[in-house]
Parts: structure tokens; sequence; C-alpha cells
């Protein structure tokens, strides 16, 4: 395994968003790329991928806890439930 580099979540983002395009109801590509958002910091856009993957694949548990987690981190604690 390789470490990560710098740069391989900006990387990752971007060929997630680009796979997501090609096949907008891949639920696996938005909740990938709401990782990688993470790593970088942007909570809000994470967010909106975890919860996109939600809505194409109800109840996926990486998807579920990411989600909450996110929301729980802003003080959302009900809607993180």
């Amino acid at each position: 395994l390789r470490r990560q580099q710098p740069g391989d979540a900006e990387r990752a983002r971007d060929a997630y968003g680009e796979a997501l395009r090609q096949f907008p109801k891949a639920f696996l590509f938005a909740d990938n790329r709401g990782v990688a958002r993470s790593m970088l910091g942007d909570a809000e856009g994470a967010l909106a991928d975890h919860s996109l993957a939600l809505s194409l694949e109800p109840g996926y548990p990486p998807a579920l806890i990411a989600r909450s987690s996110l929301l729980n981190a802003r003080g959302d604690h009900a809607s993180a439930m």
C-alpha cells in the first residue's frame, strides 16, 4: 500500500465527481466523493454527497455513519439519529 500523498484527496474528489457525471445513479461514487470532501474540510459538500448516496441506496451503512457524524459535528443531533 502506498501512503497518502499531497493532492490525493483533491484528485479523488475530482475523479468521483467526473464518475458521477457519467453514472449519476452510482451511490458508491457519491459516498466516496463525500469521504474525499470530508478529508478536504468541506463538511457541507460531504454532507450533500452522503445524503445523495442515501437517496440512491437507502440504508447504506457507511453513508449513514458519515452523514450522522457530520450532522453531529455541526450540532444537529436530532437529524443525526
